[in-house]
């Protein structure tokens, strides 16, 4: 079946080199095609003829005798008339000799059109492009883009990796970051929960700074991922963003990344955005961690109720008030929620051993004794826990508070740093508690050598907190491909879409710490 390709360029080599590349190296795609040179003869030829595929450059003639004007665009505005008022489902391709921001504003209402950046070896990501948009290879599940963005603060050090999976390409290289102003996202992040119903505004407000800073102000880092999009067919399903940072940048909301458009939604609903605290790194592989990661082996899974209350010993908080841990009412129904789930799917998601642990079960033993002794008897890879967290920025100790051995004693608190040896089997712990991922205790939290760590960086409601969890434990045992990675983007997207106005969507961080 023949592939017709209108190709639209400027009368020079660049032009013609446009049009010869794409008949040289789609001969497999039985691809026809046909350059013009103008905008006007380009919308006579769509009018007469069905073609499957537009391939045109930003800057093109109005018509045959007339000069480029660079600053008219008639490139992209021969695909706005060709996809939005003319309606036709034909694919685009358009070529710019940079990219900025309001450009890709431009680009928001056009998503069957793909950006290809005219830089050094551009034809390799326009042919690939086309192939694309020619065989609607958009998902085959085999390929994904992976951006890396290290952020180290302390040496302000800032650089990126562009990494192929399941094809060639690594392009690294430095960004330009403004140390002072990224560090001021980090206040912005924590009032974020403080602004009540104003909270969205100022969260997107961060996430277009991040944008600007890491993205759109290192324009030759932002022109490779553009052109290494064509890898994945433009599809942001199919890019993971991996944020290695200095545990100084950890309150930045970082998943918040987002255009400076109003019609676009933030990245983190498109796609698994998680971040690794660089000063613990671990060297056991997380629970799921690649596509398809789930093989055959059966997972363990432990549930640990730690509903507890009252006055934490010995402990103050920023204001120099001792520490109260408030009731928990949904706590205890959380947990055995998520058993009962667990347990009546087990054979279906291919679980071995479930097994909740609560005040109940432990009894008038030590309740830290107790969990220990269960822990280090089994490997537990999964092991959630609910309750109450707190780090100590007087003595920078992280804490998990268990139930007293006497109902009306003061709560038992356990530094975390005394948990972490028994975790050394466990390779998804999952912490529904207050806090628990504000930056200092997801900080000594990776300190316990944990491959993977799930948290909340605000207050979260209860039962929305049991729900999200259902969810999320749903996305990654009940599907053919287990990714943890992507069960984590799919949950954040599905809580959005049924709640947008809860920030519980945008309290989730996901902390993978191996490499």
């Amino acid at each position: 079946m023949e592939r017709l390709i209108l190709v639209v360029t400027s009368r020079d080599e660049v032009g013609y080199g446009i049009a010869r590349e794409l008949r040289r190296r789609l001969l497999d795609q039985s691809a026809i095609v046909e350059p013009v040179y103008c905008d006007s003869d380009a919308r006579e030829r769509l009018a007469a003829i069905a073609f499957n595929l537009v391939v045109t450059q930003i800057d093109i003639s109005a018509h045959e005798n007339t000069a480029i004007d660079c600053g008219e665009q008639l490139g992209l505005g021969l695909l706005k008339w060709l996809q939005l008022e003319n309606r036709l489902n034909v694919p685009g391709i358009l070529l710019a000799p940079h990219i900025d921001p309001v450009l890709m504003s431009s680009l928001v209402s056009l998503p069957r059109t793909n950006l290809v950046c005219e830089c050094n070896g551009f034809h390799e990501s326009l042919v690939r492009a086309a192939r694309n948009s020619l065989t609607g290879n958009n998902e085959t599940g085999e390929e994904y883009l992976k951006v890396v963005i290290t952020l180290d603060a302390a040496r302000n050090s800032w650089s990126y990796e562009l990494k192929g999976e399941g094809f060639d390409l690594l392009k690294p290289g430095p960004l330009e970051i403004n140390r002072e102003d990224f560090l001021d996202l980090a206040r912005r992040s924590r009032n974020v929960p403080l602004l009540q119903s104003a909270w969205q505004a100022e969260f997107r407000k961060v996430g277009e700074s991040i944008m600007r800073q890491i993205f759109l102000n290192n324009v030759k880092f932002y022109g490779q991922f553009m052109n290494a999009l064509s890898y994945v067919a433009n599809d942001m399903a199919r890019i993971k963003i991996w944020f290695r940072i200095t545990s100084n940048l950890h309150a930045i909301a970082l998943e918040a990344i987002i255009p400076d458009d109003i019609n676009e939604e933030f990245w983190m609903l498109k796609t698994p955005i998680y971040r690794r605290l660089e000063e613990h790194p671990c060297s056991r592989a997380p629970l799921f961690a690649s596509q398809g990661g789930g093989g055959n082996a059966k997972v363990n899974c432990l549930i640990i109720d730690a509903n507890t209350s009252g006055l934490a010993k010995d402990l103050v908080d920023r204001n120099s008030q001792p520490v109260v841990l408030q009731e928990l009412p949904n706590a205890s129904n959380e947990c055995s929620t998520i058993e009962n789930y667990l347990t009546d799917n087990k054979v279906k998601f291919g679980l071995a051993r479930i097994l909740r642990v609560s005040k109940a079960e432990v009894g008038q033993h030590k309740f830290s004794e107790f969990l220990f002794n269960i822990l280090d008897g089994d490997s537990w890879d999964l092991v959630h826990y609910v309750g109450h967290s707190f780090y100590d920025e007087l003595q920078k100790k992280g804490y998990l508070f268990f139930p007293s051995e006497k109902d009306g004693d003061i709560p038992e608190k356990v530094e975390i740093s005394a948990i972490g040896p028994h975790l050394n089997r466990t390779r998804l712990l999952y912490v529904s508690s207050c806090l628990s991922s504000e930056e200092q205790f997801n900080a000594s939290l990776a300190q316990c050598d944990i491959p993977a760590a799930i948290g909340f960086r605000w207050d979260v409601d209860d039962e929305r907190a049991t729900e999200y969890a259902i969810q999320f434990y749903c996305e990654l045992f009940d599907c053919k491909e287990k990714s943890l990675l992507h069960a984590f983007a799919k949950t954040r997207k599905f809580i959005h879409d049924k709640y947008i106005d809860d920030r519980i969507w945008a309290a989730a961080v996901l902390m993978v710490q191996s490499s």
